[in-house]
C-alpha cells in the first residue's frame, strides 16, 4: 500500500518547517520505538510510537537571543533558530549536540 503506516499532524505535534534530520534511537525503558527530529522550525523533537500512535515531546526550543522572554510581543516563533543537525554521544544516548543554520552549536 502506499498509505503511510503512522503520520504526525498539526493536532499531535508535526514540525511546521522542513525536518532536516532524523536519528532512530534505541528502543526505550518501555521498549517502545522512538526517534528525534530537528527541524528550521527551531524545534529538536522526541518521538515515540505508542501502541498505534505518534507522540511527541519537543526536547529543545532553539532560540537566537536565549536572554529575550519566550515569544516576546506575539512575534510567532520568530526568536527561534533553524537546526540543521543532530549527533548523540556514543555511550550516552542522552547527551546530543544541535547544529544550526545560523552556525551555533547547542
Amino acid at each position: 500500500t502506499n498509505e503511510p503506516a503512522y503520520h504526525s499532524s498539526a493536532k499531535n505535534g508535526k514540525h511546521t518547517d522542513p525536518v532536516w534530520q532524523v536519528y532512530w534511537q534505541d528502543n526505550d525503558l518501555d521498549n517502545q520505538m522512538n526517534f528525534f527530529s530537528v527541524s528550521s522550525d527551531g524545534r529538536v523533537t522526541c518521538w515515540r510510537l505508542i501502541k498505534n500512535e505518534l507522540h511527541h515531546t519537543d526536547i529543545i526550543l532553539i532560540r537566537l537571543n536565549p536572554a529575550l522572554p519566550p515569544d516576546p510581543i506575539g512575534m510567532g516563533g520568530m526568536d527561534l533558530g533553524c537546526g540543521t543537525c543532530i549527533d548523540f554521544h556514543r555511550r550516552s544516548d542522552y547527551l546530543f549536540l544541535v547544529g544550526t543554520e545560523e552556525g551555533k552549536i547547542y
